[in-house]
């Protein structure tokens, strides 16, 4: 879609890999797209979730962005399945925190 939004433009645009299922995999690279192999990848303001359960990757990285953590740790609550809440929540946290920008040092 980025290739397609960016045909008119003059300046050349932005590669940025993405992340896939398999199924779509061979699509995305025809297209010559860069796939990872992970579920979650961001740069600047674009990201990219591969697998449809990895969806949740991308909305909590959203509302993190737009909202704070704690509204995205929420977010995260709330579809985690009973009893599996707090691994769910962690294993979120691993794939997207290094991707949020670091939180503005507190004036003291």
């Amino acid at each position: 879609m980025l290739r397609r939004a960016r045909a008119g433009q003059t300046r050349p645009a932005q590669r940025h890999p993405a992340c896939t299922d398999l199924i779509t995999k061979p699509w995305v690279v025809a297209a010559g797209v860069e796939v990872l192999n992970q579920p979650f990848y961001a740069k600047d303001n674009i990201a990219t979730a591969g697998g449809c359960l990895a969806s949740h990757y991308l909305a909590a990285w959203i509302i993190a962005r737009l909202e704070g953590n704690d509204a995205a740790n929420g977010a995260l609550h709330y579809v985690a399945p009973v009893g599996e809440k707090e691994e769910y929540i962690e294993r979120a946290w691993r794939n997207i925190a290094s991707y949020l920008p670091a939180p503005a040092p507190a004036l003291v």
